[in-house]
């Protein structure tokens, strides 16, 4: 929408294969050699620089309730969402992540109770998980509208909501690992 947002958060980004490098350094110590050379890497984003999730990603903006799917710098899909309610235990995280799987036919299960039993279990026809701890896109076929402030009253336990039609749009368009930006 043209505006700029600052956040910080998010598992997405390059991550330095800690083991890898030391043991790079000692075999390099042991050798009595020098070399410049790039790190080894555990995890790597699009590229390097402030904006390194590239020029594809879903943009999450928290406050307007509204997702845009950016395809090579341009905008292919956009909707209304229902976002967690704003409560520290359900808020969704915001951040820059990446979705890291992509399901059809999901159970979501809430905590386990004391009898085992679980808070909630949702079917959903379509999971794109964002986080590990459980955040993600999915259908949301009980909000009767999305966007506004329905999240205000009415949100998830961290969840972007959509309607089905549209979150299968959106399964249909991204990738696993594409970049999901989560900001206010």
């Amino acid at each position: 929408n043209g505006s700029t947002a600052q956040g910080t958060g998010g598992t997405y980004g390059w991550k330095v294969d800690q083991s890898a490098e030391i043991d790079m350094i000692n075999q390099m110590f042991t050798d009595m050699t020098s070399q410049d050379r790039d790190p080894q890497w555990s995890q790597t984003a699009v590229s390097f620089g402030a904006t390194d999730w590239g020029n594809t990603y879903i943009d999450v903006s928290l406050t307007d309730q509204h997702i845009w799917y950016i395809q090579n710098g341009t905008s292919v899909f956009d909707c209304d969402v229902v976002t967690g309610l704003p409560t520290p235990e359900k808020e969704t995280p915001q951040g820059v992540w990446s979705i890291l799987e992509k399901l059809q036919n999901k159970i979501l299960r809430g905590d386990r109770q004391t009898d085992g039993s679980y808070s909630y279990e949702t079917k959903v026809a379509y999971w794109l998980r964002v986080t590990y701890s459980g955040v993600g896109f999915h259908d949301a076929t009980w909000q009767p509208w999305f966007g506004g402030n329905r999240y205000t009253y009415a949100g998830s336990h961290g969840c972007i909501n959509m309607s089905l039609s549209t979150v299968e749009q959106l399964y249909n368009l991204v990738a696993t690992g594409t970049p999901v930006i989560v900001h206010y």
